[in-house]
């Protein structure tokens, strides 16, 4: 014999007394007739098994239906309010048909239970036979009074039909707004009570309801929450991004010199700060860029990794050697003359003395085999020389006019 828990027992129990007290009126006003005719539709309906549809299941904009993202392969790894594992599928649901998993006062719809019964037994106990589900719209046919009604109906015309009142309320679960239960728990219309979420236009998204609480579903295309706030959804016009390109007040650090002039004598990063919007950032603050090299700062200007090289005040490379001659430039390397050396200083703004230069002697020195005076002569008549030391030439201290005659040379 099926057992029903307390309060499901008490509940059909009141539905008994007043279905027979509603006897009792009809037949003692003459309607013997009309009881009988009563007893007999719902005698016709007795024993149907109440069916759900497909998608009742399924909440608004935001909520979870029956066969949402979670997974199972037993009871075990579901919890309310799906509690029930559809093997079909692998998804926690609240009920399957046929299961008798929805409490009293609903029937399983699908894969979600709705106020409503589910068999005969949801309607009537022991004697109260004439009071049957009607399998086609999961209602108790036959009723007096809106306690005989399961959770989430009340009595009218006789029969128990979707509604509430402050007196009669609904299945747990659900709330009585304007005579109508609703899920306040997942239903975006009426979420945490009986008023609707708000879903400003600017918000561009649906409202939702999860757990009670309002919030925003995903974002309308072209939109995105970059602030991420949830009190005003989707607030960024994503100008064409496929996403937020940062977070709003976000700060990190930035560069817009050439490659390889960062960390170069003074080019430095410096900061740039996300915008409210979330779909930018600002300008690149304190950072140092390069300039044009110039020998009038001891630093690198231009970020290259030499100092001074060449710019305005520039005379020589910083620290390097560079060739120089003091004499007359057309005596450089001619006979003696070769130029010499001058150390560059570390600003690249003067040269020091010329070292080991040769320049072009006062006079020719007529005892040296070399050009002393840098003229391109070496020993040359004009210095009064007469030969060039060491050397050789023709002679001859005979009569004039004997040279070469006879033996004679």
């Amino acid at each position: 014999m099926a057992t029903f828990p307390r309060a499901r027992l008490a509940h059909r129990l009141a539905l008994i007394a007043a279905l027979y007290a509603l006897g009792a009126w009809a037949s003692a006003c003459g309607s013997a007739s009309d009881a009988t005719t009563m007893q007999s539709g719902a005698s016709a309906s007795s024993g149907a098994s109440g069916q759900g549809g497909g998608d009742a299941g399924m909440m608004g904009s935001g909520g979870s239906g029956g066969g949402d993202a979670a997974t199972c392969a037993t009871n075990a790894e579901c919890g309310p309010p799906k509690a029930i594992c559809d093997t079909k599928n692998g998804h926690c649901v609240e009920c399957l048909p046929g299961g008798m998993n929805c409490p009293a006062g609903e029937y399983c719809d699908g894969t979600a239970c709705k106020t409503g019964c589910e068999t005969d037994a949801d309607c009537k106990v022991g004697s109260m036979s004439d009071v049957a589900c009607d399998p086609a719209s999961h209602q108790c046919v036959g009723c007096a009074a809106d306690a005989n009604c399961p959770p989430g109906s009340i009595c009218s015309g006789m029969k128990c039909t979707p509604g509430c009142n402050d007196q009669h309320g609904c299945a747990a679960g659900s709330e009585c707004c304007t005579g109508s239960c609703f899920d306040t728990q997942a239903d975006a219309s009426h979420c945490g009570g009986c008023d609707p979420c708000p879903a400003p236009a600017e918000a561009n998204a649906d409202a939702v309801c999860n757990n009670g609480q309002c919030g925003f579903g995903p974002c309308h295309a072209g939109f995105g929450d970059c602030d991420g706030s949830a009190v005003n959804g989707c607030e960024a016009d994503l100008m064409g991004q496929p996403a937020c390109a940062c977070q709003p007040g976000s700060i990190v650090d930035c560069y817009e010199g050439p490659v390889g002039t960062l960390g170069n004598g003074p080019c430095a990063t410096g900061k740039k700060t996300c915008d409210p919007s979330g779909v930018g950032y600002g300008p690149c603050v304190g950072q140092v860029l390069p300039d044009v090299e110039t020998c009038l700062t001891p630093v690198d200007d231009n970020c290259n990794g030499q100092v001074n090289e060449g710019g305005a005040g520039c005379v020589c490379i910083p620290n390097q050697p560079t060739p120089c001659y003091d004499g007359p430039a057309v005596t450089k390397n001619v006979g003696q003359c070769v130029d010499g050396t001058a150390l560059c200083d570390a600003q690249g703004t003067s040269l020091g003395p010329c070292m080991n230069e040769v320049l072009p002697a006062a006079a020719e020195d007529c005892t040296t085999p070399i050009d002393d005076d840098c003229d391109g002569k070496v020993n040359d008549a004009a210095a009064g020389c007469l030969c060039v030391p060491g050397s050789t030439s023709a002679c001859y201290g005979g009569p004039a006019g004997t040279q070469g005659v006879g033996p004679c040379k």
